[in-house]
């Protein structure tokens, strides 16, 4: 992910503030090594209401917006994708098809059990914000 990406968000904000005009904005990524460039280290730093959910490596189970990208490709043709303009078409299409849907509700929902069963396996982790109401109500 680039800078211009994250960049995009900024425009995503402005949904998010539709329908949670104040607090914080919880944003969960992976601990993957883009994440922790400088210049996401910066847009965040600007972004203030933004806080970052740690999270565990290695777990995708706990992080809904992996299984809600393999469910968005799930019935993608790859014929379909000759070039950028043909998968980014698709990826907003198929976003807003989903947006509104139960699909997204059911998923933080399974993760609240993958949560509980990680927990009960090798116990809760200092570092990790437990899932709650008040970060998804």
């Amino acid at each position: 992910m680039n800078i211009n990406i994250w960049n995009s968000l900024t425009i995503f904000l402005v949904t998010i503030r539709l329908v949670n005009p104040e607090g914080t904005v919880y944003l969960a990524q992976d601990n993957s090594a883009i994440h922790r460039s400088q210049a996401v280290q910066d847009w965040l730093a600007s972004h203030p209401d933004i806080e970052i959910l740690q999270w565990l490596a290695k777990s995708p189970d706990l992080n809904p917006i992996e299984n809600l990208w393999t469910q968005m490709i799930f019935n993608w043709d790859p014929t379909e994708l000759h070039n950028q303009t043909n998968v980014r078409d698709l990826v907003y299409s198929t976003w807003e098809s989903l947006r509104g849907s139960e699909m997204c509700w059911n998923m933080v929902e399974a993760m609240r059990v993958s949560e509980a069963d990680t927990i009960s396996t090798i116990g809760p982790c200092p570092y990790v914000m437990p899932i709650g109401p008040a970060v998804y109500e």
